[in-house]
């Protein structure tokens, strides 16, 4: 028998969690860059 793990409805759930970090990632990322810019406007700009 398969493992627990193997099939279609496993990877429709794995396929939302790695959508959902990304736009996590991508949220931490533009924050900590918005917040060194308005420290250090002049290094970004």
């Amino acid at each position: 028998m398969p493992p627990p793990g193997w099939g279609p409805l496993q990877e429709d759930r794995r396929g939302l969690p790695v959508y959902v970090a990304a736009l996590i990632l991508f949220a931490v990322v533009f924050a900590v860059f918005f917040l060194l810019g308005n420290h250090y406007p002049k290094k970004f700009i």
